[in-house]
């Protein structure tokens, strides 16, 4: 598909390039992008931190849809409407610090999808995506997520208040969020590497089983009575 980047070549010919690659090599070590929150309010900032390679170039992308844009044959988490949010080169620990404005005005739109792409070149070729990271609109009445940032040893890295977690084992954790949920619905698991093996939940915890141990982050719907 061709993107109109036209409201976006004014921060640079980034998207440019990217639109135009042909082909699309992984680097050796994929992005992570961790916001502070992921339940924001019209009109604010989320300081959001973000880990690779040390020295790699980055660029954070934004998109009212989760997909619909390829590169070489390289599915990205953003759709046709995306938009550069943040760039520049994550420094010699391979850590950077970005703010991100999702786009909500009153209840629309609902959720906004915002992915992280890395490469050791300026030209962003060879090319590396990081997993979306999906922000919820907190004025949308009558739900809000239930969400949590889990490093691998098990422990939170952020999380909706009153949500605990453990590593049960290899690649198995368990995030208790009490009496959150109201109703349980099957939640959403983004990892930074290794597969999703399963999910089980039950009315206050869900079970997360992983290939290994990594980062993940878990989002459950909260529905209010």
């Amino acid at each position: 598909m061709t993107i109109n980047t036209r409201t976006i070549l004014g921060r640079g010919a980034l998207l440019a390039l990217l639109v135009s690659l042909v082909s699309v090599t992984a680097s050796a070590q994929t992005p992570v992008l961790t916001p502070a929150v992921l339940t924001v309010a019209p009109n604010t900032s989320v300081q959001s931190g973000l880990t690779g390679a040390p020295g790699q170039f980055y660029a954070v992308l934004g998109s009212r849809s989760g997909s619909g844009v390829s590169y070489g044959g390289v599915d990205l988490a953003v759709g046709p409407d995306v938009i550069l949010l943040a760039q520049g080169v994550l420094d010699a620990s391979g850590h950077a610090s970005v703010h991100i404005t999702p786009p909500f005005q009153g209840a629309s739109p609902e959720r906004y999808f915002v992915q992280a792409v890395t490469s050791p070149s300026a030209t962003f070729v060879p090319l590396s995506a990081g997993a979306s990271v999906v922000f919820y609109n907190a004025t949308v009445a009558g739900a809000l997520p239930v969400s949590a940032s889990i490093n691998p040893n098990g422990t939170i890295q952020f999380a909706t208040a009153g949500v605990t977690a453990q590593r049960l084992g290899v690649g198995r954790y368990r995030i208790n969020y009490g009496n959150l949920v109201a109703t349980p619905f099957l939640p959403t698991v983004t990892v930074a590497s290794g597969r999703l093996l399963g999910i089980n939940y039950s009315p206050s915890y869900v079970e997360v089983t992983l290939d290994v141990d990594t980062f993940f982050i878990i989002s459950m719907l909260q529905v209010r009575p």
